[in-house]
Protein backbone atom coordinates (compact mmCIF):
# COMPACT_ATOMS: atom_id res chain seq x y z
CA UNK A 1 0.00 0.00 0.00
CA UNK A 2 1.32 3.53 -0.77
CA UNK A 3 2.23 5.47 2.03
CA UNK A 4 0.52 9.07 2.87
CA UNK A 5 3.64 10.86 2.12
CA UNK A 6 3.64 9.36 -1.41
CA UNK A 7 0.08 9.59 -1.71
CA UNK A 8 0.04 14.03 -0.59
CA UNK A 9 3.28 14.00 -3.00
CA UNK A 10 1.66 12.11 -6.21
CA UNK A 11 -1.50 14.28 -5.91
CA UNK A 12 0.38 17.04 -5.69
CA UNK A 13 2.39 16.34 -9.00
CA UNK A 14 -0.27 15.85 -10.67
CA UNK A 15 -2.10 19.66 -9.87
CA UNK A 16 1.45 20.68 -11.15
CA UNK A 17 1.40 18.79 -14.25
CA UNK A 18 -2.64 19.74 -14.91
CA UNK A 19 -1.82 23.63 -14.05
CA UNK A 20 1.49 24.00 -16.71
CA UNK A 21 -0.53 23.55 -19.97
CA UNK A 22 -2.93 26.68 -18.34
CA UNK A 23 0.11 28.48 -17.36
CA UNK A 24 1.91 28.46 -20.55
CA UNK A 25 -1.26 28.21 -22.80
CA UNK A 26 0.72 31.67 -24.77
CA UNK A 27 3.88 29.55 -25.20
CA UNK A 28 1.74 26.46 -26.32
CA UNK A 29 -0.18 28.31 -28.62
CA UNK A 30 3.23 30.06 -30.45
CA UNK A 31 4.68 26.58 -30.77
CA UNK A 32 1.37 25.27 -32.50
CA UNK A 33 1.89 27.38 -35.50
CA UNK A 34 4.56 24.51 -36.54
CA UNK A 35 3.09 21.51 -38.03
CA UNK A 36 5.75 19.48 -35.98
CA UNK A 37 4.84 20.62 -33.06
CA UNK A 38 1.39 20.09 -33.47
CA UNK A 39 1.81 16.47 -34.13
CA UNK A 40 4.01 16.51 -31.08
CA UNK A 41 1.59 18.18 -28.57
CA UNK A 42 -1.43 15.76 -30.08
CA UNK A 43 0.29 12.42 -29.23
CA UNK A 44 2.04 13.77 -25.62
CA UNK A 45 -1.28 14.38 -24.97
CA UNK A 46 -2.21 10.30 -25.27
CA UNK A 47 -3.54 10.74 -28.71
CA UNK A 48 -1.64 7.26 -29.81
CA UNK A 49 -1.18 7.06 -33.82
CA UNK A 50 -3.24 4.63 -34.98
CA UNK A 51 -0.20 2.60 -36.40
CA UNK A 52 1.62 2.36 -33.23
CA UNK A 53 -1.88 0.18 -32.50
CA UNK A 54 -1.59 -1.91 -35.09
CA UNK A 55 2.17 -2.87 -34.72
CA UNK A 56 1.88 -3.06 -30.81
CA UNK A 57 -1.52 -5.14 -31.48
CA UNK A 58 0.02 -7.88 -33.21
CA UNK A 59 2.78 -9.03 -30.55
CA UNK A 60 3.42 -7.45 -26.81
CA UNK A 61 6.39 -4.79 -27.38
CA UNK A 62 9.50 -3.83 -26.00
CA UNK A 63 9.21 -0.38 -25.40
CA UNK A 64 12.22 2.04 -25.17
CA UNK A 65 12.47 5.52 -24.31
CA UNK A 66 14.86 8.07 -25.12
CA UNK A 67 14.20 11.72 -24.36
CA UNK A 68 16.21 13.60 -26.75
CA UNK A 69 19.03 14.13 -29.38
CA UNK A 70 21.79 12.73 -27.12
CA UNK A 71 20.16 10.33 -25.29
CA UNK A 72 18.84 8.71 -29.05
CA UNK A 73 22.02 8.85 -30.37
CA UNK A 74 23.61 7.17 -27.67
CA UNK A 75 20.42 4.13 -27.94
CA UNK A 76 21.15 3.71 -31.39
CA UNK A 77 23.89 0.75 -30.92
CA UNK A 78 21.29 -0.91 -28.20
CA UNK A 79 18.20 -0.62 -30.65
CA UNK A 80 20.38 -2.73 -33.13
CA UNK A 81 21.33 -5.00 -31.03
CA UNK A 82 18.14 -5.93 -29.61
CA UNK A 83 16.82 -6.40 -33.47
CA UNK A 84 19.47 -8.76 -33.65
CA UNK A 85 19.07 -10.94 -30.61
CA UNK A 86 15.17 -10.77 -30.82
CA UNK A 87 14.32 -10.36 -34.72
CA UNK A 88 10.90 -11.43 -33.91
CA UNK A 89 10.57 -9.08 -31.42
CA UNK A 90 8.13 -5.78 -31.63
CA UNK A 91 10.14 -2.81 -30.65
CA UNK A 92 8.71 0.66 -30.46
CA UNK A 93 10.90 3.98 -29.39
CA UNK A 94 9.76 6.91 -27.83
CA UNK A 95 11.09 10.51 -27.63
CA UNK A 96 9.76 14.10 -25.86
CA UNK A 97 12.00 16.21 -27.88
CA UNK A 98 11.14 17.05 -31.98
CA UNK A 99 14.62 17.27 -32.85
CA UNK A 100 14.87 13.76 -30.51
CA UNK A 101 12.09 12.27 -32.84
CA UNK A 102 13.53 13.67 -35.83
CA UNK A 103 16.84 11.70 -34.81
CA UNK A 104 15.08 8.67 -33.82
CA UNK A 105 14.03 8.70 -37.44
CA UNK A 106 17.48 8.66 -38.72
CA UNK A 107 19.51 6.93 -36.69
CA UNK A 108 16.68 4.07 -35.66
CA UNK A 109 16.14 2.26 -38.38
CA UNK A 110 15.66 -0.99 -36.84
CA UNK A 111 12.60 0.20 -34.59
CA UNK A 112 9.06 -0.87 -35.58
CA UNK A 113 7.61 2.26 -34.91
CA UNK A 114 8.58 5.59 -33.25
CA UNK A 115 6.18 8.28 -31.97
CA UNK A 116 6.12 10.79 -29.06
CA UNK A 117 5.82 9.73 -25.35
CA UNK A 118 2.50 11.42 -23.69
CA UNK A 119 2.73 13.45 -20.88
CA UNK A 120 2.61 12.15 -17.59
CA UNK A 121 -0.36 13.13 -16.37
CA UNK A 122 -2.51 10.58 -14.93
CA UNK A 123 -4.65 9.53 -18.28
CA UNK A 124 -2.65 9.63 -20.96
CA UNK A 125 0.16 7.72 -19.25
CA UNK A 126 -2.67 5.55 -17.90
CA UNK A 127 -3.54 5.16 -21.63
CA UNK A 128 0.05 4.77 -23.12
CA UNK A 129 0.65 1.75 -20.44
CA UNK A 130 -2.92 0.55 -21.40
CA UNK A 131 -2.40 0.37 -25.27
CA UNK A 132 0.93 -0.36 -25.94
CA UNK A 133 1.02 -2.86 -23.17
CA UNK A 134 4.79 -3.80 -23.49
CA UNK A 135 6.94 -6.59 -22.32
CA UNK A 136 9.57 -4.57 -20.75
CA UNK A 137 10.12 -0.71 -20.48
CA UNK A 138 13.83 0.48 -20.82
CA UNK A 139 14.28 3.80 -20.35
CA UNK A 140 17.83 5.61 -21.38
CA UNK A 141 19.70 8.00 -18.53
CA UNK A 142 17.50 8.62 -15.30
CA UNK A 143 14.37 10.63 -16.24
CA UNK A 144 11.92 9.45 -13.94
CA UNK A 145 8.15 9.72 -15.08
CA UNK A 146 6.11 9.04 -11.83
CA UNK A 147 2.98 8.31 -13.33
CA UNK A 148 4.02 6.38 -15.94
CA UNK A 149 6.24 4.17 -13.62
CA UNK A 150 3.66 3.71 -11.17
CA UNK A 151 1.28 2.17 -13.32
CA UNK A 152 4.07 -0.20 -14.76
CA UNK A 153 4.60 -1.15 -11.13
CA UNK A 154 0.73 -1.73 -10.61
CA UNK A 155 0.27 -4.12 -14.15
CA UNK A 156 3.52 -6.24 -13.27
CA UNK A 157 5.69 -4.34 -16.14
CA UNK A 158 9.42 -4.54 -15.37
CA UNK A 159 11.19 -1.31 -15.80
CA UNK A 160 14.73 -0.94 -16.50
CA UNK A 161 17.26 1.82 -16.67
CA UNK A 162 19.94 1.60 -19.09
CA UNK A 163 22.77 4.25 -18.95
CA UNK A 164 21.76 5.81 -16.35
CA UNK A 165 23.38 9.00 -14.92
CA UNK A 166 22.08 11.13 -11.97
CA UNK A 167 23.73 13.80 -10.48
CA UNK A 168 24.33 15.35 -6.68
CA UNK A 169 21.83 17.95 -7.59
CA UNK A 170 19.08 15.42 -8.66
CA UNK A 171 19.61 13.01 -5.73
CA UNK A 172 19.11 16.17 -3.28
CA UNK A 173 16.10 17.41 -4.93
CA UNK A 174 14.68 14.03 -4.98
CA UNK A 175 15.02 13.67 -1.39
CA UNK A 176 13.24 16.70 -0.69
CA UNK A 177 9.78 15.34 -1.24
CA UNK A 178 10.25 12.73 0.88
CA UNK A 179 9.60 9.43 -0.09
CA UNK A 180 7.95 9.91 -3.20
CA UNK A 181 10.45 9.49 -5.80
CA UNK A 182 12.76 7.41 -3.75
CA UNK A 183 9.37 4.68 -3.82
CA UNK A 184 9.58 5.09 -7.44
CA UNK A 185 13.09 4.86 -8.23
CA UNK A 186 12.98 1.63 -5.47
CA UNK A 187 10.35 -0.53 -8.14
CA UNK A 188 12.51 0.12 -11.13
CA UNK A 189 13.68 -4.02 -11.94
CA UNK A 190 17.26 -3.03 -12.71
CA UNK A 191 19.32 0.08 -12.81
CA UNK A 192 22.08 -0.32 -15.40
CA UNK A 193 24.11 3.33 -14.44
CA UNK A 194 27.51 4.83 -16.56
CA UNK A 195 29.45 4.99 -13.74
CA UNK A 196 30.79 3.79 -10.01
CA UNK A 197 29.63 7.00 -8.69
CA UNK A 198 26.00 7.13 -10.67
CA UNK A 199 25.68 3.89 -8.95
CA UNK A 200 26.30 5.24 -5.52
CA UNK A 201 24.00 7.96 -5.97
CA UNK A 202 20.86 6.34 -7.91
CA UNK A 203 20.57 4.23 -4.41
CA UNK A 204 20.85 7.42 -2.27
CA UNK A 205 18.02 8.50 -4.39
CA UNK A 206 16.06 4.89 -3.86
CA UNK A 207 17.21 2.20 -5.59
CA UNK A 208 17.85 -0.77 -4.11
CA UNK A 209 21.02 -1.66 -3.87
CA UNK A 210 20.75 -5.19 -5.23
CA UNK A 211 19.40 -4.10 -8.49
CA UNK A 212 21.99 -1.53 -8.99
CA UNK A 213 24.95 -2.47 -11.71
CA UNK A 214 27.34 -0.28 -13.26
CA UNK A 215 28.12 -1.47 -17.03
CA UNK A 216 29.14 1.61 -18.30
CA UNK A 217 28.61 4.69 -20.86
CA UNK A 218 26.98 3.39 -24.50
CA UNK A 219 27.81 6.98 -25.53
CA UNK A 220 31.06 5.75 -26.44
CA UNK A 221 29.88 3.22 -28.82
CA UNK A 222 28.67 6.17 -30.81
CA UNK A 223 28.00 4.83 -34.33
CA UNK A 224 30.13 6.61 -36.71
CA UNK A 225 29.09 5.52 -39.87
CA UNK A 226 31.83 5.42 -42.72
CA UNK A 227 30.95 8.89 -44.81
CA UNK A 228 29.50 8.43 -48.31
CA UNK A 229 33.02 10.08 -50.07
CA UNK A 230 30.53 11.59 -52.57
CA UNK A 231 28.40 13.10 -50.29
CA UNK A 232 30.75 14.39 -48.60
CA UNK A 233 32.58 16.37 -51.27
CA UNK A 234 28.97 17.45 -51.98
CA UNK A 235 28.62 19.02 -48.47
CA UNK A 236 32.19 20.54 -48.74
CA UNK A 237 31.26 22.24 -52.06
CA UNK A 238 28.33 23.89 -50.59
CA UNK A 239 30.30 25.32 -47.64
CA UNK A 240 32.92 26.41 -49.70
CA UNK A 241 35.69 24.58 -47.73
CA UNK A 242 38.90 25.06 -49.78
CA UNK A 243 41.92 22.55 -48.62
CA UNK A 244 43.71 25.58 -47.81
CA UNK A 245 40.57 26.36 -44.64
CA UNK A 246 41.94 25.84 -41.17
CA UNK A 247 37.99 24.63 -40.19
CA UNK A 248 36.78 25.38 -36.12
CA UNK A 249 33.55 23.98 -35.53
CA UNK A 250 31.60 25.14 -32.89
CA UNK A 251 29.04 22.49 -32.33
CA UNK A 252 25.53 22.68 -29.82
CA UNK A 253 26.13 25.96 -28.87
CA UNK A 254 23.66 28.15 -27.01
CA UNK A 255 23.06 31.66 -25.85
CA UNK A 256 25.77 33.84 -25.20
CA UNK A 257 28.21 31.54 -26.68
CA UNK A 258 28.19 32.14 -30.25
CA UNK A 259 29.10 36.01 -29.34
CA UNK A 260 31.97 34.58 -27.47
CA UNK A 261 33.06 32.64 -30.50
CA UNK A 262 32.62 35.40 -32.36
CA UNK A 263 35.09 37.50 -30.49
CA UNK A 264 37.78 34.52 -29.93
CA UNK A 265 36.95 33.55 -33.50
CA UNK A 266 38.29 37.40 -34.49
CA UNK A 267 40.76 37.38 -31.82
CA UNK A 268 42.67 34.27 -34.03
CA UNK A 269 41.90 34.88 -37.45
CA UNK A 270 43.87 37.91 -36.95
CA UNK A 271 46.96 35.42 -36.61
CA UNK A 272 45.29 33.19 -39.26
CA UNK A 273 43.27 34.31 -41.69
CA UNK A 274 43.02 30.76 -43.32
CA UNK A 275 40.56 30.43 -40.44
CA UNK A 276 37.13 29.01 -41.03
CA UNK A 277 34.05 29.12 -38.40
CA UNK A 278 31.40 26.89 -38.99
CA UNK A 279 28.88 27.37 -35.85
CA UNK A 280 26.05 24.60 -35.29
CA UNK A 281 23.35 26.34 -32.24
CA UNK A 282 21.68 23.46 -30.39
CA UNK A 283 18.34 24.38 -31.00
CA UNK A 284 16.89 24.89 -34.32
CA UNK A 285 14.40 27.87 -33.70
CA UNK A 286 17.45 30.12 -32.66
CA UNK A 287 19.28 29.83 -36.05
CA UNK A 288 17.50 33.15 -37.42
CA UNK A 289 18.61 35.19 -33.61
CA UNK A 290 22.10 33.82 -33.95
CA UNK A 291 22.67 35.38 -37.63
CA UNK A 292 21.02 38.38 -36.45
CA UNK A 293 23.35 38.66 -33.52
CA UNK A 294 26.22 37.98 -36.16
CA UNK A 295 25.10 40.95 -37.73
CA UNK A 296 24.74 43.32 -35.03
CA UNK A 297 28.28 41.92 -34.13
CA UNK A 298 29.58 43.32 -37.63
CA UNK A 299 30.53 39.69 -38.42
CA UNK A 300 29.67 38.16 -42.12
CA UNK A 301 28.47 35.20 -42.03
CA UNK A 302 27.06 32.56 -44.93
CA UNK A 303 23.92 30.40 -43.95
CA UNK A 304 24.26 27.04 -45.01
CA UNK A 305 20.37 27.07 -45.64
CA UNK A 306 21.31 29.88 -48.57
CA UNK A 307 24.69 28.20 -49.76
CA UNK A 308 24.31 26.62 -53.57
CA UNK A 309 20.97 28.63 -54.52
CA UNK A 310 20.82 29.98 -57.44
CA UNK A 311 24.40 29.84 -57.29
CA UNK A 312 25.25 31.69 -53.98
CA UNK A 313 28.83 30.32 -53.06
CA UNK A 314 30.44 31.37 -49.79
CA UNK A 315 31.53 34.42 -49.51
CA UNK A 316 31.93 34.91 -45.56
CA UNK A 317 34.90 33.14 -43.07
CA UNK A 318 32.21 32.35 -40.59
CA UNK A 319 29.03 29.70 -41.51
CA UNK A 320 25.52 29.54 -39.64
CA UNK A 321 25.16 25.54 -40.06
CA UNK A 322 21.16 26.06 -39.82
CA UNK A 323 20.76 22.61 -40.81
CA UNK A 324 19.94 19.54 -39.51
CA UNK A 325 21.82 16.02 -38.97
CA UNK A 326 24.96 17.65 -40.95
CA UNK A 327 26.92 18.27 -37.63
CA UNK A 328 28.86 15.48 -37.57
CA UNK A 329 30.08 15.57 -41.05
CA UNK A 330 31.19 18.75 -40.95
CA UNK A 331 33.33 17.87 -37.88
CA UNK A 332 35.10 15.37 -40.57
CA UNK A 333 36.50 18.75 -41.91
CA UNK A 334 37.40 20.02 -38.68
CA UNK A 335 41.05 20.89 -37.37
CA UNK A 336 39.30 20.61 -33.93
CA UNK A 337 35.77 20.98 -32.28
CA UNK A 338 34.27 23.58 -29.88
CA UNK A 339 31.71 21.74 -28.04
CA UNK A 340 28.75 24.25 -26.84
CA UNK A 341 26.36 24.37 -24.08
CA UNK A 342 29.59 24.30 -21.69
CA UNK A 343 30.41 28.28 -21.35
CA UNK A 344 26.48 28.68 -20.59
CA UNK A 345 25.74 26.63 -17.48
CA UNK A 346 23.86 23.79 -19.41
CA UNK A 347 26.23 21.10 -18.51
CA UNK A 348 27.43 20.77 -21.90
CA UNK A 349 27.27 18.19 -24.61
CA UNK A 350 28.40 15.02 -26.02
CA UNK A 351 32.24 15.27 -26.74
CA UNK A 352 32.20 12.00 -27.66
CA UNK A 353 31.06 12.71 -30.98
CA UNK A 354 34.23 14.48 -32.03
CA UNK A 355 36.59 12.22 -30.32
CA UNK A 356 35.53 9.52 -32.13
CA UNK A 357 36.23 11.57 -35.25
CA UNK A 358 39.76 11.87 -33.68
CA UNK A 359 39.15 15.57 -33.20
CA UNK A 360 40.84 17.61 -30.53
CA UNK A 361 38.30 18.85 -28.37
CA UNK A 362 37.37 22.22 -26.45
CA UNK A 363 34.72 23.22 -24.03
CA UNK A 364 34.51 25.62 -21.34
CA UNK A 365 34.40 25.06 -17.31
CA UNK A 366 30.11 23.35 -17.52
CA UNK A 367 30.47 20.20 -18.30
CA UNK A 368 28.80 18.58 -15.18
CA UNK A 369 26.55 16.32 -17.73
CA UNK A 370 29.35 14.72 -18.83
CA UNK A 371 31.82 14.77 -16.08
CA UNK A 372 33.12 11.11 -16.15
CA UNK A 373 33.60 11.35 -20.16
CA UNK A 374 35.19 14.90 -20.03
CA UNK A 375 37.58 14.01 -17.28
CA UNK A 376 38.55 10.65 -19.27
CA UNK A 377 39.71 12.62 -22.25
CA UNK A 378 41.18 15.24 -20.50
CA UNK A 379 43.66 12.73 -18.53
CA UNK A 380 44.35 11.23 -21.92
CA UNK A 381 45.38 14.26 -23.45
CA UNK A 382 42.59 14.49 -26.00
CA UNK A 383 40.57 17.44 -24.85
CA UNK A 384 41.30 20.75 -23.11
CA UNK A 385 38.59 22.33 -20.38
CA UNK A 386 38.87 26.08 -20.69
CA UNK A 387 38.02 28.94 -18.43
CA UNK A 388 36.83 32.04 -20.00
CA UNK A 389 37.47 33.33 -23.47
CA UNK A 390 41.21 34.67 -23.06
CA UNK A 391 41.90 30.62 -22.06
CA UNK A 392 39.71 29.55 -25.41
CA UNK A 393 41.29 31.97 -27.72
CA UNK A 394 45.03 30.83 -26.47
CA UNK A 395 44.09 27.21 -26.90
CA UNK A 396 42.47 27.47 -30.42
CA UNK A 397 46.03 29.25 -31.85
CA UNK A 398 48.02 26.42 -30.17
CA UNK A 399 46.08 24.15 -31.87
CA UNK A 400 46.55 26.06 -35.22
CA UNK A 401 50.11 26.75 -34.66
CA UNK A 402 50.87 22.99 -34.10
CA UNK A 403 49.04 20.63 -36.41
CA UNK A 404 50.85 17.62 -35.64
CA UNK A 405 50.49 17.75 -31.51
CA UNK A 406 46.31 18.63 -32.71
CA UNK A 407 46.85 15.70 -35.28
CA UNK A 408 48.44 13.28 -31.49
CA UNK A 409 45.44 14.85 -29.60
CA UNK A 410 42.53 13.55 -31.87
CA UNK A 411 43.90 9.98 -32.31
CA UNK A 412 44.11 9.96 -28.25
CA UNK A 413 40.82 10.85 -28.08
CA UNK A 414 40.24 7.96 -30.49
CA UNK A 415 41.91 5.52 -28.44
CA UNK A 416 39.82 6.38 -25.15
CA UNK A 417 36.52 6.12 -27.05
CA UNK A 418 38.12 2.49 -27.90
CA UNK A 419 39.06 1.74 -24.59
CA UNK A 420 35.27 2.04 -22.94
CA UNK A 421 33.51 0.37 -25.42
CA UNK A 422 31.38 -2.84 -23.86
CA UNK A 423 28.47 -1.17 -22.73
CA UNK A 424 26.05 -1.85 -25.03
CA UNK A 425 26.48 -5.63 -24.58
CA UNK A 426 26.50 -5.52 -21.05
CA UNK A 427 22.77 -4.19 -21.49
CA UNK A 428 21.65 -6.04 -23.85
CA UNK A 429 22.15 -8.90 -21.46
CA UNK A 430 20.27 -7.46 -18.58
CA UNK A 431 17.88 -6.44 -21.23
CA UNK A 432 17.45 -10.09 -22.25
CA UNK A 433 17.54 -11.77 -18.29
CA UNK A 434 15.00 -8.98 -17.34
CA UNK A 435 13.02 -10.34 -20.43
CA UNK A 436 13.16 -13.54 -19.81
CA UNK A 437 12.18 -13.42 -16.24
CA UNK A 438 9.21 -11.17 -16.83
CA UNK A 439 7.63 -13.95 -19.24
CA UNK A 440 8.53 -16.62 -17.51
CA UNK A 441 6.64 -14.23 -14.68
CA UNK A 442 3.86 -12.66 -17.01
CA UNK A 443 2.21 -9.59 -16.31
CA UNK A 444 -0.95 -8.01 -15.55
CA UNK A 445 -3.48 -8.58 -18.29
Amino acid sequence: MASPSRIFWQILYNLVWIALPILLFPVILWKLREPKHRLNAIQRLGFLPRGLKEVVGKKRPIWLHAVSVGETRAAAPLVRAIKERFPDRVLVVSTVTVTGQETARQLLTHADYIFYMPFDLPWSSWWAVHVIHPLLFIHTETEIWPNVLTWFHLRGTPTLIVNGRISERSVRNYRLVGRFFRDVIAETAVCAMQSKADAERIVRAGARPERVVCTGNMKFELETKVADPEQLEALRRVLGIESSDRVIVAGSTHDGEEILLLDVFRAVARDHPEALLIIAPRHPERFDAVAAECRRAGVAVDRRSELGKHGQGRAARVVLLDSMGELLSVYRFAEFVFVGGSFAPRGGHNVLEAAALAKPVLYGPHMGNFADIARALEAAGAAVRVADAAELTQRMRALLDAAAEAEAMGRRGLEVVAANRGATQRNLELVERTLVAAEAAGSHP
